[in-house]
């Protein structure tokens, strides 16, 4: 077991002995009461931010339609990305998404 001890001479703070430990644990409970007061606060300002209705988080940048309009034309994935200034991983991506769309709702009609 590893022990240390933590003294400091300029604040008259010893952590060897029980009013040092108790010291530690009253910082340690302020310190876990003022987060917890943030959480609660930022909570609150985010459920009233959509209580008025704000939309909240990262625009985004992938537009579906421009997407599957140059994919129509025949534009490659990495060609539809350099147009729209996105990650060819982003294209390839909605695509796929698409065509899992796609494949679901074909699979529920024909049953």
């Amino acid at each position: 077991m590893l022990l240390i001890r933590f003294i400091s001479i300029t604040d008259n703070i010893d952590m060897s002995n029980a009013q040092g430990v108790l010291f530690a644990s009253l910082l340690y409970s302020f310190a876990a009461y003022e987060r917890n007061l943030i959480v609660e606060r930022t909570h609150a300002g985010i459920a009233a931010a959509r209580a008025r209705g704000k939309v909240l988080g990262r625009r985004r940048k992938r537009n579906d339609t421009a997407i599957f309009e140059l994919r129509e034309k025949g534009l490659s994935c990495h060609a539809i990305a350099k147009q729209l200034q996105l990650a060819p991983s982003t294209i390839s991506r909605a695509v796929r998404q698409r065509v899992v769309q796609k494949g679901v709702l074909a699979a529920g009609t024909k049953s």
